[in-house]
């Protein structure tokens, strides 16, 4: 889907956001811009080394870790790099209020992972009244069961030693306690995971790297520039422009625009998707990949075939996959909402009915057990449909042969007129003739009340 004109979420991520299966997995990037305003890890390490009087060359910037690891044997490098990420000047900013409303939208269970010492996605959540509890490394819950916000390298709430800052710290992480490690494997085996905020050359990734077992789903929000090393990684790269001197501003419009569709209520649904059917169908693709998204849900769906009327609204429709599950055995509440609105715009109304016929032969020729019933249902309740289109339909739903359905089309049989639908008539109690004993039973019945007399109502 589209969220902005430059950035496409694949549909894998969406459904996994929509069934509650989504973990949003902040890096530094997340910390950067303002109010928050936090260097990322290469930058902590250049700016600890600087207060110590060992400021690093740019090999040692290569291997942060390690320098840090060497400079904490004479220096307490856990307390600085948590005053420097502490500094009461910072504060949440755009980014930590999106996420939060990303991952809070709908009824399911947030969970977000950061390897961010700071504390602003909780406070974000303070000050947007969510209450979601929190894991400080290494005291973190089972990976493939849990809710709240984590942070993997642990917290500026605790003791400065427990941050995981140093080459030893990783090791103890990542190989030998094996803490951090064990949490991802099962995370990862469990969730779908969007890294947000990382680069593919942050020092952090290679660690987390070691953690990504094969054949899981996850991807990475990330600058156009570095699609093709997030790929080697097997993370499917989410690409958003980046202009010269703006770093984070389409990342946070991306999850900003996303968030507030997640998070919009029912209402504004509907009044969004009248808006957009009440002309015809977008060539946007941010609209477009709206509507397709709309299509995709029950509640939603219902809005679009409230307001969608016409060919070109079902031209449309035609090319939309919960559409043409019509045409499959696939029984759900989507399918329903679509085969209603198709019956009744469409089926039943004489002046769309040729068209209608012509959407059933794009889809193959097939009808589905669902839009099956609701044809035969809508033939049997209207009053108004021509002999011609009766026969049709009819013919149709004859040619589906759902068995267990048939009992549907004894009453489109007492349904017919004399003589109008006398062909009609003559194609059902052919069929009857195929069927089981069940079947025909209700034609006994008929001819015992023919014999007698009684021709009131319905083909007798």
């Amino acid at each position: 889907m589209w969220i902005t004109p430059d950035v496409n979420i694949p549909n894998g991520l969406l459904e996994a956001h929509r069934e509650n299966r989504l973990v949003v997995f902040a890096g530094a990037g997340v910390s950067v811009d303002q109010p928050s305003g936090l260097p990322l890890f290469e930058r902590l390490a250049h700016c600890i080394g600087e207060q110590t009087g060992h400021v690093p060359s740019e090999i040692q910037l290569k291997n942060p870790d390690r320098f840090l690891g060497d400079l904490s044997e004479h220096t307490d490098v856990h307390r600085l790099a948590s005053n420097i990420i502490g500094k009461d000047s910072s504060s949440p900013n755009a980014l930590h209020h999106a996420i939060l409303r990303l991952t809070t939208a709908g009824d399911g269970n947030p969970r977000i992972v950061t390897t961010n010492y700071d504390l602003h996605l909780s406070t974000a959540a303070d000050l947007e009244e969510i209450r979601l509890q929190r894991f400080d490394g290494p005291a973190l819950p089972m990976g493939n069961d849990f809710s709240g916000i984590v942070h993997l390298h642990g917290s500026l709430d605790q003791d400065p030693r427990r941050l995981v800052l140093t080459d030893k710290d990783f090791g103890r992480a990542y190989l030998t306690d094996a803490w951090a490690a064990q949490f991802l494997h099962r995370m990862f085996r469990q969730y779908t995971v969007l890294f947000v905020g990382y680069s593919h050359s942050d020092m952090v990734m290679e660690y987390l790297a070691r953690g990504l077992p094969r054949g899981t789903e996850r991807y990475a929000l990330t600058r156009d520039d570095e699609v093709s090393k997030w790929r080697r990684l097997e993370i499917h790269p989410i690409a958003y422009p980046v202009a010269a001197g703006e770093q984070h501003t389409a990342l946070n419009e991306v999850v900003i625009e996303w968030a507030e569709r997640a998070d919009s209520g029912l209402l504004s649904q509907r009044q969004r998707i009248s808006d957009l059917v009440n002309g015809p169908p977008p060539e946007d693709p941010v609209r477009a990949d709206y509507l397709e998204e709309a299509l995709a849900t029950e509640h939603t769906a219902a809005f679009f075939t409230e307001f969608a009327r016409g060919e070109a609204w079902l031209a449309w429709a035609e090319t939309q996959h919960s559409f043409k599950a019509l045409a499959t055995d696939t029984q759900s509440a989507l399918s329903l909402v679509l085969a209603r609105w198709f019956v009744t715009n469409f089926v039943m109304l004489e002046s769309e009915t040729h068209r209608a016929l012509r959407t059933v032969q794009i889809l193959g020729g097939r009808i589905g057990r669902v839009l099956w019933s609701e044809i035969a249902l809508g033939l049997f309740r209207s009053k108004e449909v021509r002999p011609s289109t009766f026969k049709a339909w009819v013919a149709l739903l004859l040619e589906a042969d759902h068995d267990n359905q048939s009992g549907l089309l004894f009453y489109l049989l007492n349904s017919c007129k004399w003589p109008g639908d006398r062909a009609t008539a003559l194609l059902l109690l052919g069929i009857s003739r195929h069927r089981t004993l069940r079947w025909l039973q209700p034609f006994q019945l008929l001819e015992t009340s023919r014999a007698s007399g009684n021709t009131k109502s319905g083909l007798w």
